[in-house]
């Protein structure tokens, strides 16, 4: 006797209509945990195209990488517990840490000194992050830093979270090596890596909301944390299902976005030189830091900008570079106080702005120093 279900609660197989705004792919609804098989594949695709081997198996699809970072938490941090997290960076990490009742413990970005004394004290470290590049200083992480830092995460039995939501976006030629598959194109270590990235900067769709995570490490560790992720995405049940479907098309269709991004991002560049402004010296990223005089105030110079010249800038205390320096710089060269400027602004806007900021004559008010003037 065929079975009569009781139990059906699924709305887009029980013959009902649906509405006309309903999207390709809504109906039938059939939510895989991890994501669609057809999206995950494009995202190892995606990898293929990056020099790097990813099984398709070992990719979770998430919302955004807002989304995957609190599945992590949740994964790898009890109540109380601590994250290892790069100072300058972007203001998002301490958030996202606390709403899942963890603590972030701050490093200077790139010293693996820092990370290894925070280490000797603190027992409750349980993860650590690495952005590649950061954001906003644009450095990629490099091989002799990550063997350091493989070293250490493998001793103390940590998980690796790698930010790579900027990755595709150097302003030389060339591309360093993801952290999917292998860590900076070397060593495949034992232990827990997370690489995280999405459709946010990778399309440039930030409204299409799919993120995803690529677990990396042993297969015992990493199948023993893919199946506890994929219980945790199954309690939310987020990512929407047409954008999954749409997913393998957009990620294909990538290409004319980057290509004019990174021309944008070498013109403003070239722009900010052209003018004889000062600033870090980046290697990817959408963002540049231009540092000021030593002891003028930021917040105050950014504030003056905007009521003064109608130029919005972000002063650099709110990536923390006032307390940390500018990540990579030597002691000689911490800037304490700077303007963050966007590279994605349309070119000419970009040059009428820093062109205000090059010829500012206001700035000896602030505190009797020059803004650093145009040779």
């Amino acid at each position: 006797m065929a079975l009569t279900d009781l139990t059906v609660s699924n709305p887009t197989v029980v013959g009902l209509p649906t509405s006309a705004l309903a999207l390709p792919g809504d109906a039938p609804y059939a939510p895989s945990p991890a994501g669609l098989r057809q999206t995950r594949e494009a995202i190892a695709g995606y990898y293929a195209d990056l020099g790097a081997h990813v099984d398709p198996e070992r990719v979770v699809v998430t919302a955004s990488t807002s989304e995957a970072y609190a599945f992590l938490w949740k994964l790898l941090c009890d109540a109380g517990d601590r994250v290892l997290v790069p100072r300058p960076s972007y203001p998002l990490f301490d958030f996202l840490l606390r709403l899942d009742c963890a603590e972030p413990v701050p490093f200077q970005a790139y010293d693996a000194g820092a990370i290894e004394r925070a280490l000797e004290v603190d027992s409750r470290i349980r993860a650590l992050i690495l952005v590649h590049p950061n954001n906003p200083t644009g450095q990629y992480v490099e091989a002799p830093f990550a063997d350091r830092v493989t070293r250490l995460v493998d001793e103390h039995a940590l998980a690796l979270v790698v930010d790579e939501v900027f990755f595709d976006f150097p302003h030389a030629p060339s591309l360093p090596a993801t952290t999917a598959g292998t860590f900076a194109g070397r060593t495949r270590h034992r232990g827990l890596t997370f690489t995280l990235s999405g459709l946010s900067k990778v399309c440039g769709l930030p409204g299409h909301k799919l993120g995803w995570i690529v677990v990396g490490g042993a297969d015992d560790v990493a199948t023993e944390a893919l199946a506890r992720l994929e219980l945790i995405a199954d309690t939310y049940l987020s990512v929407s299902t047409p954008v999954q479907h749409a997913a393998p098309r957009l990620l294909a269709d990538r290409h004319g976005f980057q290509n004019a991004c990174r021309e944008r991002l070498r013109a403003n560049l070239a722009t900010l030189d052209s003018l004889g402004l000062p600033r870090r010296a980046d290697s990817g990223g959408w963002t540049a830091v231009v540092p000021l005089a030593e002891d003028l105030d930021d917040e105050c110079i950014a504030v003056d900008l905007l009521e003064e010249d109608a130029v919005v800038t972000h002063a650099g205390y709110l990536f923390d570079i006032g307390e940390f320096g500018a990540a990579g710089t030597s002691r000689e060269e911490d800037w304490r106080s700077t303007l963050v400027l966007s590279l994605l602004t349309p070119e000419r806007t970009f040059a009428e702005g820093v062109a205000r900021i090059a010829a500012r004559k206001l700035l000896h008010h602030v505190r009797g120093k020059n803004f650093p003037q145009v040779p």
